[in-house]
Formats: structure tokens, sequence, C-alpha cells
């Protein structure tokens, strides 16, 4: 039992990865939802731990997030309570709760080895999309993922946490940071490019190495791709957004859908996981593309406020206590946390459930507030 609770977070993730890429869809699929109803069990069964003071003042960030989804469901959201709504609510508290939970059976684990492994088996499945079910669509590879949008950001966050492991100098795991790389760049997506970008940031710093690396990426970009015959639209998207200052060009409409949302109910809200109004359809069908108006739009303003506040605060104080630690284990949980946190302005994390990078964001979350709790007992 317990080590069903140990490796719960671990094994949802690569569930969670499965579901993303097109041969293991169906698989993943079956885990993910094996898995929720596995941890509904052991959050029954281990009731006593889950809810213990120790247990949520060493996970802050999730039991705050969780405690205000219910708290809105049970207040405001009370008139759009229904099976669909009850239904996620349910399995985002499953989700999050066995996160804390299995962080709290095993840190070590979760600290140093999720991001490595993670790393090792996304490099797989992408060397694998180079021979099947390699989609390319408008210039933008999947490498037998669903979408552009998911390789990028698994294999940039996979990228850069062996960039920033310092530890290993190893020949697999250059290899593991070349595949991630050049994924990222095939995906096309300018939000995944941007992490990259702050992965040499956090590990040079504006210095000479940095305008150094800066210098071999843009060598790379204008003679060593074009020269290999590999597309460079992921670059050129990005640069184009630089020089525009604008990252949301394209999803206009869907941002715009949603603050229709937001405006029609800025109060009591829409819902969990709520379909388009009818208003909202005629400007767009789709989602924002933006995990901070989705959250706006569920639960409104007042409560997104609450969230936003607990979510800005938390950062502050795994940023101030880790941004110079010389640990890079947690550097690294703290760069997946700023990462996602920055890239749900361009993409719908944060609410979601089968996200591998929204459980990795909680999941890092956990890590380095039960570090703080560890460090601060001197453990």
């Amino acid at each position: 039992m317990a080590a069903l609770c140990k490796y719960w977070a671990f094994a949802f993730i690569l569930c969670q990865l499965g579901q993303q890429h097109m041969l293991l869809n169906s698989i993943g699929s079956m885990g993910s939802f094996f898995l929720l109803g596995l941890g509904a069990l052991l959050l029954l069964i281990n009731s006593g731990r889950v809810f213990d003071r120790k247990t949520v003042s060493s996970s802050p960030f999730i039991y705050s997030f969780v405690f205000i989804f219910i708290l809105y469901q049970f207040t405001f959201g009370i008139f759009d309570l229904n099976e669909k709504t009850g239904i996620y609510l349910i399995a985002k508290v499953v989700c999050c709760l066995m996160i804390a939970l299995s962080v709290q059976k095993d840190l070590s684990f979760y600290l140093q080895r999720l991001m490595p492994i993670l790393a090792a088996v996304t490099s797989l499945l992408i060397l694998l999309g180079f021979v099947h079910n390699n989609v390319i669509f408008e210039g933008r590879h999947t490498l037998g993922f669903c979408n552009a949008n998911g390789l990028g950001a698994i294999s940039s966050l996979c990228a850069g946490a062996m960039i920033l492991n310092s530890s290993d100098r190893s020949k697999k795991k250059i290899a593991i940071i070349l595949l991630c790389v050049l994924a990222t760049f095939l995906s096309g997506s300018r939000a995944s490019i941007g992490i990259l970008c702050l992965t040499f940031v956090i590990k040079y710093g504006l210095n000479v190495k940095f305008l150094a690396v800066l210098l071999a990426g843009v060598l790379a970009w204008q003679i060593i791709l074009p020269m290999a015959g590999i597309s460079s639209t992921g670059l050129n998207r990005f640069m184009e957004s630089v020089e525009k200052m604008d990252f949301s060009s394209s999803r206009e409409g869907e941002r715009k859908a949603t603050l229709i949302m937001i405006a029609e109910s800025p109060i009591l809200g829409n819902g969990f996981d709520v379909e388009q109004s009818e208003k909202a359809k005629a400007v767009s069908v789709l989602g924002s593309h933006n995990g901070y108006l989705d959250i706006m739009k569920m639960i409104a303003i007042p409560y997104s406020m609450l969230l936003f506040a607990f979510m800005a605060y938390y950062t502050f104080t795994v940023w101030r206590k880790f941004h110079k630690s010389a640990c890079d284990y947690d550097r690294i949980h703290l760069f997946v946390i700023i990462s996602v946190l920055i890239a749900a302005n361009f993409e719908a994390y944060l609410w979601g459930i089968n996200q591998v990078v929204t459980t990795l964001l909680f999941t890092s979350f956990a890590v380095l507030q039960k570090r703080m709790t560890a460090l601060k007992h001197g453990i």
C-alpha cells in the first residue's frame, strides 16, 4: 500500500505522457482513469495522513488550490453543480491530493529522479516519432505526439531539466538534451522555445556564457538547420512574436470569447469545465489558450483573485528560497514552476486534469514546499 501511494504521482505522469502520444493514447487514458479511481481509494485509506496538519502545512499550494475550488463549488458555483462539474471536481481533488501524498511518502525520488526518468522516456518517444506518425502541419512537427504544442511543452521542460542538472555529464544526458531541444524547435511552439530561453538565463545568467549559447543558437538557426533541411518554423514564429511583442497572435478570437463569458458572469462564474455560451460561440468555440482566463471564466473574478494571490505568494516563497540554491534539483523544480506559470498565459494549463505539464507544476510545488519544511526542521 505504501508503494502505491509513493509512486502514484509518477505513474500518473507517465500515463498522461502516454495520453499525448498517438500510439499510447488509449493505454495512457485507461491508465489515468484507473489511477484516479485508485487514488480516491488511497485517499480514503490514508485520510488521516492526507488531512494531517503537517501534511497540509508542507503542501500549502496544493491544499489552497483544492480548498478554493471546493469552496467555490459549494458557494457561488452551487447553481452550476451537476454530474459533469461534480466528476471534474472530484477528479481534480484526487489528482492534487495524491500528488501531495506521493511526495510526502518519498521526497527524494520526486526531487532527484522524476525529471531525469521523464526526460529519458520522452526522448524514446521522440525517437520513435521520427520514424512513425510524424504528422507535419504548416511546418510544425508532431513526432508521434497528438499535437505539436504538447510535444513542445514536454520536450522543452525535459531539455531544461537536463541542462540544469550539472551533476550528470554523461553522453546519454547530452543525447537527451539534443533530442528534446530539436523536438522543441520542430514543434513550432513559441511558448516552448521561450521556456528553453528561460533555461539558459537560469543556468548562466545574463553573462558571457549566456551570450555564447545565444550566438551558437543563432548560428544553428541561420546556418546549420537550413543546411540539414530542418524546418525552423518555430524559431521564425518565436522571433516574429518577440519583434511584435505579441505572443497571443492568432488566438485573439479565443481570448475575446472567454472574456465575453467572464463578463457574462463576473461574480458567480460559469462553473467547472463549462462549454462556451451562445454569445461566446459566435466569436469562437475554442478555449482561450490561457489558463488564467479559463479559471476566471469558471470560478469568477473574486475566487480567481484569491487563487492567484495564493499562487503568487507561494511562487515568491519558493523563488526566494531556492533561486540561489546550490542543489541543481531544487533549481530544476523551480524552473518547472516558473516555466509552466509563464506558459499558462499561452496554453490552457493549471486547471486541467489529464495535462502532464499541469501535473508537473503541482508536483514541483509539492517537492519544493516539502523541501522547505524539511530544511526548516533540519532534515
